[in-house]
C-alpha cells in the first residue's frame, strides 16, 4: 500500500505520458483539435484575405481613375462650348458695335446735311459755324430717320449771335448805304448744291 493509499487518497491515473513532455509543434494529448485550424490553414485564410483586399483596392482605384477622366473630359467639353458662345457673343457684340457706328454716322451725316440747308436758308455766314454752335439738345432724330427741329435751334443762334448772319446792303432813298440782315430768304442756289450733296429730295 501506498503512502496515498494509507492517506485515503486516490491514486493519479496514468494517462500513458506526460503532458509536459509533448513534444512542440503538436497538441497535448487528451485535448480536442477538431474545431481549431492550424497555423498553415491561418496562413493561408489570411493570404486569401490579403488578396481579396488588394483585388478591391485595385478595382477601386480602377473606378476613380475612369469617373476622374470623365469629369475631366465634361469639364474640358464645357468649357469648349462655353468658348463657342463667347466667341458668338463677341463677333455678334461686335457687329452690332460695327452697325451701330454706321447708324451713328448716317445720323451724323443726315444732320450736317439739314444744318447746311437750313443755315443756308437763314443766310448765316458759314455752315460750320452753324454746325458748331447749334443747341443740339433741342434737336430730335425721328423714326422716320429725319432730324426736327434744326430751324427753330438756328433761328434761335441768330437772334442771340447776329454777326453769324450775312448781313445785305440796301440803299435807302437819300442814297446812304446800310447793313440789314435778312435771315429769312434764302439762295436758291445754294439750298440746290446742299440738297444735292446731301441727298436731299429736291
Amino acid at each position: 500500500m501506498t503512502s496515498k493509499e494509507e492517506r485515503g487518497e486516490m491514486p493519479e491515473e496514468n494517462t500513458g505520458g506526460d503532458p509536459q513532455n509533448t513534444p512542440e509543434g503538436e497538441m497535448p494529448k487528451g485535448t480536442d483539435a477538431g474545431n481549431k485550424p492550424d497555423a498553415a490553414t491561418l496562413q493561408a485564410q489570411l493570404e486569401e484575405t490579403r488578396k481579396a483586399l488588394k483585388a478591391a483596392n485595385n478595382e477601386a482605384a480602377d473606378r476613380h481613375k475612369k469617373l476622374q477622366a470623365f469629369e475631366e473630359a465634361e469639364a474640358k467639353r464645357k468649357e469648349a462650348e462655353m468658348t463657342e458662345v463667347e466667341k458668338l457673343q463677341a463677333q455678334l457684340a461686335e457687329m452690332a458695335a460695327r452697325d451701330e457706328a454706321t447708324q451713328q454716322s448716317l445720323r451724323e451725316t443726315k444732320l450736317n446735311g439739314a444744318i447746311d440747308l437750313a443755315a443756308g436758308a437763314l443766310k448765316f455766314r458759314k455752315a460750320t459755324e452753324a454746325r458748331a454752335l447749334i443747341n443740339r439738345d433741342a434737336l430730335e432724330y425721328g423714326d422716320d430717320g429725319e432730324w426736327s427741329g434744326v430751324e427753330k435751334a438756328l433761328k434761335a443762334l441768330a437772334k442771340d449771335s447776329p454777326h453769324l448772319i450775312e448781313q445785305v446792303v440796301t440803299a435807302d432813298t437819300d442814297g446812304t448805304r446800310r447793313n440789314t440782315a435778312d435771315p429769312t430768304k434764302a439762295s436758291e442756289a445754294k439750298e440746290a448744291q446742299i440738297k444735292q450733296r446731301y441727298g436731299f429730295q429736291m
